[in-house]
């Protein structure tokens, strides 16, 4: 048995009761995402074994309805990642799982018995998607207890209209999120969550300590940002990234010495230009468009771009919002959920 106080402390960063738990569950409060791979190769044996583990996961009704496409061959993995543009680890995976909500199955089976599929609304849409999630929680707690890492790729969803062709999915199969799989280069450092008194509620849901708890998160999580070498990089373009790789110190750029270069195009941002400064000293979004000219450092004692009440884009001195603080400062202009509004 494991005590689980310290695991507690590192992952709200606050003083929290623990217990004595097993190991397997000390190893999901201690778990990290993987964003670099070796090149070996996920035995197939392996995989199947894993996605096993995924298919005992708990399903609505026994219905299971979802599906997984294992994507092995590097240039049709190489494609999802040029689509979406920041996530260039995507490409160095050796496995990538495509998890899909799957209607179809059923509409089949009822056809194949003669009998009405009845339930063609929003229930069955979100059965769905709880379905394939479950699997794809229970494929990623297996695989860290195997020694693999893996990634949520939710951007396959913003590239519907690509991902479902390469797939050959049919009407009634959609992607719910992919997922980079491969044996990790390095352990990242615990990504802190919010507090038990934020997300945790006691027969009601009550919110009034909502405002200090996250802003004493905020501070929490600034102070651990600041002290960790990843959280600098966080922020930087995929390109910048695989520069440092090659060139830990980019020592031919002086600090007056300044490259910019416009970031990958989302598809549903037309009207949007970001440029990137690539110093030693300054890594600088500048956010043009009709409505906004915003400069934003992102070093880590500056706070990212926000997203204004009236979609407009701007850098405040103020607490950076939780919600953003996982999110690359480009969010709301290069592919947010609302981008199409916000630039």
């Amino acid at each position: 048995m494991v005590d689980s106080t310290e695991l507690l402390h590192a992952r709200y960063g606050v003083d929290t009761h623990g217990a004595e738990v097993p190991p397997a569950v000390a190893a999901l409060l201690d778990r990290r995402v993987t964003r670099r791979y070796r090149d070996d190769d996920v035995p197939e044996a392996l995989l199947d074994t894993l996605l096993g583990a995924a298919q005992s996961a708990p399903a609505k009704s026994d219905l299971q309805q979802y599906s997984v496409v294992v994507m092995r061959d590097r240039a049709r993995i190489k494609q999802i990642a040029d689509w979406i543009g920041t996530m260039d680890w995507i490409a160095t995976a050796p496995v990538f799982l495509v998890w899909c909500g799957d209607m179809r199955r059923g509409q089949r089976l009822c056809a194949m018995h003669e009998m009405p599929h009845a339930n063609n609304n929003l229930d069955t849409f979100l059965n769905t998607a709880v379905d394939c999630a479950l699997a794809m929680g229970q494929f990623i707690t297996a695989a860290d207890a195997v020694g693999l890492g893996t990634c949520p790729i939710s951007y396959v969803r913003s590239h519907i209209e690509r991902v479902t062709p390469l797939l050959g999915l049919p009407g009634g199969v959609y992607p719910v999120a992919g997922l980079t799989v491969g044996w990790p280069v390095f352990r990242r450092p615990l990504a802190m969550r919010l507090p038990p008194s934020v997300v945790v509620h006691r027969e009601r849901y009550d919110d009034s300590v909502l405002e200090t708890e996250v802003q004493d998160y905020d501070a929490r999580r600034a102070g651990a940002d600041r002290g960790g070498e990843f959280e600098k990089q966080r922020c930087v373009s995929a390109a910048r990234r695989r520069r440092l790789e090659r060139e830990p110190r980019a020592s031919a750029l002086g600090a007056g010495t300044f490259r910019f270069r416009r970031l990958p195009e989302d598809a549903r941002v037309r009207s949007c230009l970001i440029l990137v400064c690539q110093t030693l000293a300054c890594q600088t979004l500048v956010c043009q468009t009709q409505v906004c000219q915003t400069q934003v450092c992102l070093t880590a004692a500056h706070p990212p771009l926000i997203r204004l009440p009236r979609g407009r884009c701007a850098s405040r001195s103020a607490q950076r919002p939780s919600a953003l603080a996982t999110r690359p400062a480009w969010w709301c202009c290069a592919g947010g959920p609302q981008a199409s509004r916000s630039c």
